[in-house]
């Protein structure tokens, strides 16, 4: 295992032991160690959505941009980064979510590659323990229909649920076939955790599409929360 690393196995292995003395049981430890990993994350999540909330607002204005410089691409470049700055867009950011989420995956790889053979759980009773691939691939599976009905869920209420799914669902599918084959030769502890955290991922995307939830992503942003219905 990569040696940087190792310090996050470390937190993960003491807060995944305090867990299962709480719950008596490794795959209960794994599902509350999900969400504390998600509520951690929730700040970072709501700064990502505000992004795509920015970008969505501003494409008429880029559009404009692009008509009126079609013919002049490095006046058009400047004037695409003058009005990301001025509307607070930093499209770098939204790489943040995916970036962090590569030494958790390769930390929890580990962990249960290693610890993995000591832990069991009744929840995924048709294996001996966590450390073992899923034979009857089901959380491999459930892992990514969920992470996939989650990524097609849009967050302001500008298309239905059905409307996102049609655009969107290419690049979506391909997306969570990769993910599908990282899943099914990992340990199955991984699955479950990744299934857990697709559950949680679909809650926090259907409170966002709330009026409350509504509010609070275009908090701050020159658009009307209405607009977005």
């Amino acid at each position: 295992m990569i040696s940087w690393l190792s310090p996050i196995v470390s937190v993960f292995n003491t807060l995944l032991t305090d867990l299962f003395q709480l719950t008596h049981d490794w795959g209960l430890a794994i599902i509350a160690l999900t969400l504390i990993v998600r509520l951690l994350f929730t700040g970072l999540n709501l700064m990502n959505y505000r992004q795509m909330v920015r970008q969505k607002a501003v494409q008429p204005i880029l559009q404009q941009a692009r008509e009126k410089y079609k013919d002049k691409q490095d006046r058009l470049l400047e004037e695409t980064l003058r009005i990301n700055k001025e509307h607070g867009i930093k499209p770098f950011n939204m790489l943040l979510i995916s970036f962090a989420q590569i030494p958790i995956f390769m930390s929890l790889f580990g962990l249960f590659r290693t610890h993995g053979g000591d832990m069991s759980s009744t929840i995924v009773s048709w294996v001996d323990t966590l450390s073992q691939t899923d034979p009857l691939h089901v959380l491999p599976i459930l892992s990514t229909l969920l992470t996939l009905a989650a990524a097609l869920i849009p967050i302001t209420m500008e298309l239905t649920i059905l409307q996102a799914a049609k655009k969107q669902a290419g690049l979506s599918i391909v997306m969570n076939l990769i993910y599908l084959f990282v899943l099914w030769r990992s340990p199955i502890a991984i699955g479950l955790y990744y299934a857990s955290s697709a559950v949680f991922a679909l809650m926090e995307k259907l409170v966002y599409r709330t009026k409350w939830g509504q509010k609070l992503l275009y908090r701050g942003i020159q658009v009307p929360v209405e607009a977005a219905s």
